[in-house]
C-alpha cells in the first residue's frame, strides 16, 4: 500500500456548511469531498478514483466579511426590489443594468412612475410598453378572440348534432365531417397564433426583466490554515 501525503497552507479560506444562509459558516478543516474534489481536478481525472483520506490541521483565527447576497424574486414586482433587465434571462448572475427602483416603502410604481429613482429610462420606457402591451392581449383574448372561439364551438357542437341524425356512409355525412376539420383547424390556428405572438412579443422579452432585493450578509473566515 502507498500513501501520500501533502502540506499545504492558506492564507484564508471559508470551508462553508451547507445548511448555512445568513451566515455562512465554515467548518474547521476542508472536508473530505472538498479534498477529493480538489485531487481528482489536480489529476485530470474524467472518472471518480476511490480514495481514503485523513485531514489534520488547524487555524489560527476566524473574522467575518460582510457579502451583498443578491435575491431574484420569481415574479416582477411593480412597487417593490430594484427593477433590473438581466443580460441573460436563463442565468440569475450580477450580469444586469439597473432600471428603477422605489424611493418609499409604501405607493411607488415602476408603470407609473410613482415614487421611483429611475436609473436607465429607455429600459423603463421598454418594461412599461411590454406591460402594456400584455394587458392589450389580455382584453384581446377576453373579447375578440374569445368572440371568434365561441362562435367556433357553436358551429362545432351544431356539426356534431347533424352528424348523429345520419348515416356515416352518406355523403352528407362526409361533407360535414370535413367542414367540421375545417372549422377546428381554424380554432387551433387561431389559438396557435395569439400564443406565438405572445411568446415572442411578451413572454421571451419580459423574461429578461427581474425584481431584485439585496442584503448584506456575511461570511466567516479562517485565517492561516495549515
Amino acid at each position: 500500500m502507498k500513501a501520500l501525503r501533502i502540506v499545504l497552507h492558506q492564507d484564508s479560506a471559508n470551508y462553508k456548511k451547507e445548511e448555512t444562509l445568513d451566515n455562512k459558516m465554515t467548518y474547521p478543516l476542508p472536508p473530505i469531498s472538498t479534498i477529493i474534489g480538489a485531487l481528482h481536478s489536480a489529476c485530470n481525472y474524467k472518472e471518480y478514483h476511490p480514495m481514503d483520506i485523513s485531514i489534520q490541521g488547524k487555524f489560527e483565527s476566524m473574522h467575518k466579511e460582510p457579502y451583498t447576497d443578491y435575491c431574484f424574486l420569481n415574479s416582477t414586482m411593480d412597487d417593490r426590489g430594484i427593477l433590473v433587465k438581466m443580460k441573460n434571462e436563463d442565468f440569475l448572475s450580477k450580469a444586469f443594468d439597473k432600471v428603477a427602483k422605489p424611493t418609499k416603502s409604501q405607493g411607488s410604481s415602476f408603470r407609473n412612475g410613482n415614487t421611483i429613482q429611475v436609473y436607465n429610462k429607455e429600459l423603463l420606457d421598454e418594461y412599461r410598453s411590454l406591460k402594456d402591451l400584455a394587458d392589450k392581449i389580455k382584453n384581446y383574448k377576453n373579447t375578440e378572440l374569445k368572440e371568434k372561439l365561441d362562435t367556433i364551438k357553436k358551429e362545432k357542437n351544431s356539426l356534431a348534432l347533424k352528424k348523429k341524425q345520419l348515416d356515416k356512409k352518406s355523403e352528407e355525412f362526409k361533407i360535414i365531417s370535413q367542414n367540421e376539420k375545417a372549422i377546428k383547424d381554424n380554432e387551433k390556428k387561431l389559438k396557435d397564433e395569439i400564443k406565438e405572438y405572445e411568446q415572442e412579443n411578451y413572454t421571451k422579452p419580459i423574461s429578461k426583466y427581474r425584481s431584485l432585493t439585496t442584503s448584506i450578509k456575511y461570511y466567516e473566515i479562517l485565517n492561516n490554515i495549515d
